[in-house]
């Protein structure tokens, strides 16, 4: 009998400790095996009104937890650009109301800007203003990335539609 309370007081002894250095309470989990998926909407800015921009379609965010494995997948699909011109598009770290969408999301805060830290969704336009693309990355995005934004194909990069991921 004492045994068996001992034994049950080790375990809880444990769970706390290991609870203490994940950040979580004993109940909770470390992780979330069901996948998130977010989505929206392209709202044209005013930089893109003023440049004859009307940027329309969708764009969806699968966030994929699979423990080591675990992934995201942003597709985009938009129509309205001008045609057959480059277009710089990234996942930003805010809503597209809060300073236009932030900062470029980052795996790995204040790592390199690239497209391995950063989530590019970089495309050229088809001779109708319409593009496409896909990333795929070997983790899963964490909350905050929040939004798409599309930059302009200029030399100033001016941001001309944004995408809040909901």
């Amino acid at each position: 009998m004492i045994n068996s309370k001992i034994a049950k007081l080790a375990t809880l002894v444990i769970a706390f400790a290991l609870a203490s250095t994940t950040g979580c309470s004993p109940l909770q989990t470390t992780s979330n095996d069901e996948a998130q998926v977010t989505e929206g909407k392209p709202s044209t800015t005013k930089m893109g009104v003023e440049r004859n921009y009307e940027v329309t379609g969708k764009a969806q965010m699968k966030r994929l937890p699979g423990g080591d494995t675990g992934k995201t997948i942003v597709d985009l699909n938009v129509k309205g650009l001008h045609p057959n011109e480059k277009y710089p598009v990234h996942v930003h770290n805010l809503p597209c109301g809060e300073k236009g969408g932030g900062g470029h999301y980052q795996h790995e805060k204040g790592g390199k800007v690239d497209d391995v830290n950063e989530i590019w969704l970089t495309f050229t336009s088809d001779a109708s203003g319409a593009g496409s693309s896909q990333a795929e990355h070997g983790h899963v995005a964490r909350s905050d990335a929040q939004s798409i934004v599309i930059h302009d194909s200029t030399a100033d990069k001016a941001r001309i539609a944004c995408i809040d991921l909901r």
